[in-house]
């Protein structure tokens, strides 16, 4: 007891240097402090309950039922679109900027706050869920070596550590296909056509499993549409989907 007492007084006193501004930090924050962690932009009350997208429909689409459900149009208008739980919202300076200096940047260090970020919101978004193992949302071989990590692999593998999970790469891509980001609606769905597989070496550990899916960020949820599409094939019982940040409607 003693010898706990005195790691954790440790881990107090070590200090580090915040990520986005500078100042000091406990080593218990993660590197970002909390000044700078309290900038980091929740979901509005007002996001989809489906899709976490800013803005349900509103009073002038002349559907009070589907507006009482809580959905923006888009889900309304696509009753398929998948349940996605996202911890924040991709707008403001600070969570963009980080995002871009980590998997553009090649600081790799700030997978340390950006995990603490997704950990502890997936902690608490998933409250309640039942999960056999995190898969995150592959990357494709090319573009894998260039960045030279996977950045949803890297926020699963925090999120495992934090609700004591296995991760499971049980998806590949073999296409490397534009950003869903730079095409229309009519587009999206033909580009993710045959883009992802399951590993067969997972096959036996996927069927039956309850799973969740985790990517950095959702734009289109086509991506996801398409992983959780390929999973459930495979055999998993259910599949479940969380991302670190959910992009504002006006991207």
């Amino acid at each position: 007891m003693l010898i706990r007492s005195l790691q954790a007084l440790g881990n107090l006193l070590v200090v580090d240097g915040c990520v986005a501004c500078g100042s000091l930090c406990t080593s218990s924050e993660m590197g970002l402090c909390e000044s700078c962690r309290g900038l980091v932009p929740q979901l509005p009350s007002s996001s989809c309950r489906r899709c976490a997208q800013s803005g349900v429909a509103g009073p002038t689409s002349g559907r009070v039922q589907e507006v009482d459900s809580g959905l923006c149009e888009d889900c309304i208008r696509d009753p398929q679109r998948p349940t996605i739980r996202c911890c924040a919202s991709l707008s403001g300076e600070l969570l963009p900027a980080l995002l871009h200096r980590f998997k553009y940047g090649g600081e790799f260090a700030l997978s340390r706050p950006l995990g603490s970020i997704f950990a502890q919101g997936g902690r608490r978004l998933l409250k309640g869920y039942s999960l056999d193992a995190v898969v995150p949302v592959p990357l494709h071989d090319r573009r894998l070596r260039s960045r030279g990590f996977n950045q949803a692999a890297v926020l699963a593998r925090a999120l495992c550590r934090e609700l004591e999970l296995p991760l499971i790469y049980g998806l590949e891509r073999g296409l490397a296909t534009p950003p869903q980001a730079l095409l229309t609606a009519a587009e999206r769905a033909a580009n993710l056509e045959g883009a992802f597989t399951v590993r067969e070496s997972e096959t036996r550990r996927l069927k039956g499993a309850r799973l969740l899916l985790v990517d950095d960020v959702v734009t289109t949820t086509w991506t996801m549409r398409e992983c959780m599409d390929r999973l459930r094939a495979a055999g998993a019982s259910c599949v479940a989907a969380l991302a670190l940040a959910r992009t504002p409607r006006s991207r």
